[in-house]
């Protein structure tokens, strides 16, 4: 599989010792000692094979390719460790010890190797404890070198592991010798992800309810029930377009007639265990899901579920007024009417997740709405008010069938996201594992280079992200509000610089991205940029607006901005109410506005059903995205009655569908552009080669 294939890794071997009482692998804080047979792992173009010893499960066994770069690494990362699911901090318990026994090294004594033991924490800084003086002894004996790294800072890791740097010679011929002699990694209770609460339940799966899988995904292929258990077999991969979702429903009907889902939930308790070794602990993404007896769907957002056995929850109350977080509502979906319930299990793209292996469905129950939900959602629709409601907006329907643009127009809307450089996300702001180097500045020359093959290839508008998650870029100004670093600016010129070299390229900026506001703090025990306060509190908000306003400055003024995406899908932004997220992109509408060049503005959609959502925030335009998910998303051209396509951009299209017939379709449903998803983003929608050809073919064809 895709992992597999990325990775030499070792056997999997380790003890656990629950701290709290209670047998291990539950849910307390844990000590995890690792031996040879852990999860160790290389670059396979450094080292060919990575094995433990047969005879001493302390000994790791690593031979050195012929082309091994300057450093080889044998790395263990805390997320493949699976008593480590979802435990965070992780630190050591005492010192690392390891003794690495070398082959015969020839030469002088400056060209032998040097070895380490090194850690990386949380925000990327790694830490390293060097042998003294390398690698030592004469040139025809093996050598060995033992090593200790003490557990002061090691207190929020992500990954440890030894280092060696060849210098000026070739790597030995033979193995290298890795005895863990001593290394106990302690982490805390486990952190699953936050649910809506849990209603009184109303009804539970009876054993003579039967599941079926839905064909039109191929993630889950065989489905077994025996009394009132089920079991699905599943292979979910992020390269399949089928494959990367599996669906089961189940007839929730009673006496044949639809139920009322209106003030009630579908939850779900999973067991499961990942059989692909090497793979992620994060196995999937699991959604509940309802089907009304037209056949339009909803489903809710996914969950991440750790594939370690223990039990995992995914649930979800319908909603149709707003937008719901990371979720899907049909446009003439009916909580009224329901005849299915439904489990939908996705790998996570964008992150190359695999998962072969076993899920059980232990309990599917229909619970009712607590009042606090209840109570929370009518907040939120009251302050949205009843005219930007989704079926408000779709009861203003234009009413006509709009014409498709004149070809040239039509083509000057047409591009690729550039989300970020390779390895420079975000692409503003200082580097949390450099601090003498930013995001664009640092890469100019890699710029220029992608932007002249997307100007080759027939692109002529080109979206490009910035602060994304807020991880970078964005800092305490020491009294109390928020400010640029010394990087933002900078890197926003150079990005301006690269694209004055092209012409026939426009650029649309994006200023942030929903992640910066999805309730999720760590991916691979790795701290990434969540902020939700800075969108939700008012001061805060405020404060952020002030920092960022010489961004938008800088970019108003540019010739070769066509507008500016305020923020990417904003309906994904679990940790904060769609009245706040409303809010916040009315306030940083205002602020482009200012400019006296009077830059347009727009706001990502998820898709061309909530699009209209956002109109009433002050944005200058619609735009929206489309993917195939089969029944989590619509038509590619089709949107919501009250959105104009005249004056509508797809900005981010799935081009396995072909992008000349993407194109087409988005010209005759009458949009005035779209743009592709995307060059260097490193998930499963490439631009680079195929698409981008095929695009460079549909401009050669016409005017």
């Amino acid at each position: 599989m895709a992992l597999a294939a990325a990775m030499m890794f070792a056997g999997a071997g380790t003890s656990t010792a629950q701290e709290s009482g209670g047998p291990a692998g539950a849910a307390g804080p844990v000590a995890v000692q690792i031996d040879a047979r852990g999860p160790w792992r290389a670059d396979p173009s450094d080292v060919t094979d990575l094995r433990p010893a047969v005879d001493e499960p302390r000994r790791l066994v690593a031979t050195v390719g012929p082309q091994a770069s300057a450093t080889t690494r044998i790395r263990l990362r805390m997320a493949a460790v699976p008593e480590l699911a979802r435990r965070w901090p992780v630190r050591l318990n005492g010192p690392f010890q390891a003794t690495v026994d070398f082959p015969a090294i020839g030469g002088e004594q400056d060209s032998k190797p040097q070895v380490s033991l090194y850690f990386t924490d949380a925000r990327w800084r790694t830490h390293e404890a060097p042998a003294a003086g390398g690698v030592r002894g004469a040139a025809t004996a093996a050598r060995r070198v033992s090593l200790s790294i003490n557990p002061d800072g090691a207190d929020d890791l992500i990954e440890l592991g030894v280092a060696i740097r060849w210098g000026s010679r070739q790597p030995p011929a033979g193995s290298v010798s890795i005895s863990i002699d001593r290394l106990v990694l302690q982490a805390s209770a486990r952190h699953d992800p936050p649910l809506p609460p849990e209603g009184d339940r109303l009804a539970g799966q009876a054993g003579s309810r039967r599941w079926r899988i839905d064909d039109s995904y191929g993630g889950v292929e065989a489905l077994t029930q025996e009394g009132g258990a089920t079991r699905l077999q599943c292979n979910l991969d992020w390269q399949d377009r089928r494959g990367r979702s599996g669906v089961v429903w189940v007839d929730v009907r009673e006496g044949g007639s639809p139920i009322d889902m209106s003030e009630r939930g579908v939850f779900v308790t999973l067991h499961c265990r990942q059989t692909l070794t090497g793979a992620p602990l994060i196995g999937f993404r699991a959604s509940t899901g309802l089907r009304d007896a037209d056949g339009n769907v909803f489903w809710g957002k996914g969950c991440e579920v750790v594939a370690d056995g223990l039990p995992a929850t995914a649930g979800a109350y319908p909603e149709t007024r707003f937008p719901l977080p990371q979720g899907f509502c049909g446009l003439d979906f009916d909580p009224a009417r329901v005849v299915e319930a439904g489990l939908r299990l996705d790998v996570i793209d964008d992150k190359r997740r695999v998962f072969a292996g076993g899920v059980s469905i232990n309990d599917l129950r229909v619970v009712a709405m607590p009042a606090e939900v209840r109570t929370e959602r009518d907040r939120i629709a009251n302050r949205l008010g009843r005219a930007n409601w989704l079926g408000a907006l779709a009861a203003r329907a234009p009413g006509t069938q709009a014409a498709a643009l004149p070809i040239a127009e039509f083509r000057r809307n047409v591009g690729v996201n550039y989300p970020w450089p390779p390895g420079r996300y975000p692409s503003v702001g200082r580097r949390a594992w450099n601090a003498e180097e930013g995001g664009f500045s640092a890469c100019v020359e890699q710029v220029v280079q992608d932007f002249e093959y997307l100007a080759s290839h027939g692109v002529r508008l080109v979206r490009v992200f910035l602060f994304c998650d807020g991880r970078t870029g964005i800092v305490d100004d020491g009294r109390g509000g928020l400010a640029l670093d010394a990087f933002v600016l900078p890197d926003v010129r150079a990005l301006l610089a690269a694209v004055e070299k092209f012409e026939s390229l426009r650029l649309a900026p994006v200023l942030f991205d929903f992640l910066i506001a999805d309730g999720v703090e760590r991916e691979d025990f790795a701290l990434v940029g969540e902020h939700a306060d800075w969108l939700a509190d008012a001061g805060k908000r405020g404060a952020l607006l002030d920092a960022v306003q010489p961004v938008i400055d800088v970019l108003c003024a540019h010739p070769q901005v066509a507008f500016i995406d305020l923020m990417n899908e904003p309906e994904h932004a679990a940790a904060v109410g769609a009245d706040d997220m409303w809010a916040f992109l009315a306030q940083l509408a205002e602020r482009v506005h200012r400019h006296p060049r009077r830059m347009r503005c727009t706001v990502g959609s998820a898709n061309a059903l909530y699009a209209p959502f956002w109109l009433s925030t002050g944005i200058d335009f619609p735009t929206c995205h489309w993917f195939e998910k089969i029944d989590a998303s619509h038509a590619l051209g089709q949107h919501a009655p009250a959105l104009n396509p005249h004056v509508t951009l797809m900005t981010e299209i799935d081009p396995g569908v072909g992008v000349a017939a993407a194109l087409a379709r988005l010209r005759q449903a009458g949009f005035g552009g779209g743009l592709f998803w995307s060059l260097n983003a490193g998930d499963a929608y490439e631009f680079r080669g195929g698409p981008a050809e095929a695009l460079k073919r549909v401009h050669a064809s016409g005017p």
